[in-house]
Parts: C-alpha cells; sequence; structure tokens
C-alpha cells in the first residue's frame, strides 16, 4: 500500500500566464498566450491572467479557446461543458486546471450559465458543481 495516498502538485507554487491576444471567429473566441508553454508535459493549476477584453458584441454561445505550445484546446467547467463568452465574466484573474496528458483545461470556480448547464447536466456535472459550491460556502 501507498505511504501517501495523494500526489503533491504544483510543489514550487502555481505558475501564471499571461494572454497575448483575443481572436474572434464565426466558431469560437480564442485567446493566445505568450511566450508559450516551453511543451513539457504538465498537470496542475495555472493562474491565467485575461488581459484582453472580449470585443463587445460578441456572441454569447461562442467557445472559449486557448492557444498555447501549438495547439488549441476548448476550456471547460465541471462535468465536461465548454466554457462560452456569456460563463467568462471579463478581464481577470482565473484559476485552470491543466493536464497535458488527459487533454483537459477546465476553469475553477466560475458558475456556468443556463446554456452550460442544460449541456453538463447530461454528465452530472451540474450537480457536482453546485455540491462543490454549497461544500466551499459551508467553510467559508
Amino acid at each position: 500500500m501507498a505511504r501517501f495516498p495523494y500526489q503533491y502538485v504544483n510543489i514550487n507554487g502555481i505558475p501564471t500566464i499571461k494572454t497575448h491576444t483575443v481572436t474572434v471567429s464565426d466558431t469560437a473566441v480564442n485567446f493566445k498566450f505568450a511566450p508559450d508553454f516551453d511543451g513539457r508535459p504538465f498537470r496542475g493549476l495555472i493562474l491565467v491572467y485575461i488581459s484582453e477584453a472580449i470585443p463587445t458584441g460578441t456572441t454569447a454561445t461562442l467557445p472559449i479557446q486557448f492557444s498555447m505550445a501549438g495547439t488549441t484546446s476548448n476550456v471547460t467547467v465541471a462535468g465536461g461543458a465548454t466554457v462560452t463568452v456569456a460563463d467568462l465574466p471579463g478581464v481577470g484573474i482565473y484559476l485552470v486546471y491543466f493536464d497535458r496528458w488527459a487533454d483537459t483545461l477546465q476553469l475553477i470556480g466560475i458558475p456556468p450559465t443556463t446554456a452550460t448547464q442544460a449541456a453538463s447536466s447530461t454528465t452530472g456535472g451540474t450537480e457536482d458543481t453546485n455540491n462543490l459550491t454549497r461544500i466551499v460556502k459551508k467553510s467559508n
């Protein structure tokens, strides 16, 4: 049996990255980061500083994507639903869980919109997110 049943991540602190540009297309809103990650495998928390606002008038249902290290990934919430323009409050610092091996890029602590809740309810993600919110509120 393992001596410690959990893994330590982010031993040297939580890394931070800042957006360099935002591009809006007919299919997505894409945030580009510079400099790119160097491509090494990474799994853990990242503080993401979104420094560019999404242009006014952008369709609220467009998915949010992050481009780094030559790849583009959809940003998701618990349950796997894709984060949309309506979910992102604006410029600011966000906590993200990133796992290059599992191709996971998950925004933490953002309540999903009604559309995202409907999409994630088929996987149980909304219920899990609501339970987590209640737990966090109780512990504060």
